[in-house]
């Protein structure tokens, strides 16, 4: 089974009274507990709840928690004051909702994956990116560039990988890819056949895709995607232009999912 991972930092209260608290703690077992039982004790609810190690040594950590206040907006002081006196916590800051009802937590930024920052587009910049661009310069013109600009980022991915992991065996190397970009939340993947020079992978809520679905009709949409692979595996086996990567199947067909075939 699978759930959504929600990036806790930003969230829409929704008529809910939601307050975050900006928790920075000693990484030590039995502390995460510590800071629940105080909205335990004044009968608040957490409405979500992100872990992240603060240093690189792992022995800071941040616990942010947004309650749902429910009518107690006056116990965000004591809450507070409760949490900070607790032997291991090291702050405490209060995140209030901004008039908008939009909740944002800046002391957690920038979004970071393997020890690097990551720039996150929600599906509605997505959208407008996927969507009202072709309107202005056409399908055909924005798919292509949509695929250079994946070929260009597979390379610098391509390298990175040689340098850090080194094989240059063609499925391992599809592997690493696929749990990444899962990561990502670009799409999720699996190798679905592989033979002397090609492999054939059955894809699952790849991200051009979804974002155009209803939008786009009778069209392959995987182009990004498939540059990325391209320039990655062409990397990975040392050859540029020897990748080549179709979109044998995909859900903006009438497809139930998309499959890519890789060849080289």
């Amino acid at each position: 089974m699978v759930f959504p991972y929600i990036l806790s930092n930003y969230a829409v209260s929704k008529g809910r009274e939601l307050v975050g608290f900006h928790v920075l703690i000693e990484n030590e077992l039995g502390v995460l507990d510590e800071v629940i039982d105080v909205f335990r004790d004044h009968n608040v609810k957490p409405y979500s709840l992100t872990v992240s190690v603060a240093d690189p040594l792992a022995n800071i950590a941040v616990f942010y928690v947004i309650a749902d206040l429910g009518g107690k907006m006056g116990l965000v002081k004591r809450i507070k004051e409760d949490i900070t006196a607790l032997e291991r916590v090291k702050e405490v800051k209060v995140v209030e909702p901004m008039p908008e009802e939009v909740i944002v937590n800046e002391h957690l930024y920038p979004l970071v994956m393997a020890d690097k920052e990551g720039i996150f587009l929600g599906k509605d910049e997505l959208l407008g990116l996927l969507v009202e661009s072709r309107k202005v310069f056409g399908y055909e013109s924005i798919s292509a560039i949509l695929y250079h600009i994946g070929y260009t980022s597979g390379r610098t991915l391509g390298k990175l990988f040689l340098q850090e992991i080194g094989t240059t065996e063609p499925a391992r190397a599809l592997n690493f890819l696929l749990r990444r970009v899962c990561a990502m939340s670009l799409m999720r993947g699996e190798i679905a056949s592989t033979s002397r020079n090609n492999i054939r992978v059955r894809v699952l809520d790849q991200w051009e895709c979804r974002v155009l679905k209803g939008h786009v009709v009778d069209k392959a949409t995987s182009h990004f995607t498939r540059g990325y692979i391209a320039g990655f595996l062409d990397v990975v086996l040392g050859e540029e232009g020897r990748v080549k990567v179709v979109e044998s199947k995909c859900i903006n067909l009438g497809d139930k999912y998309c499959e890519l075939l890789i060849l080289w």
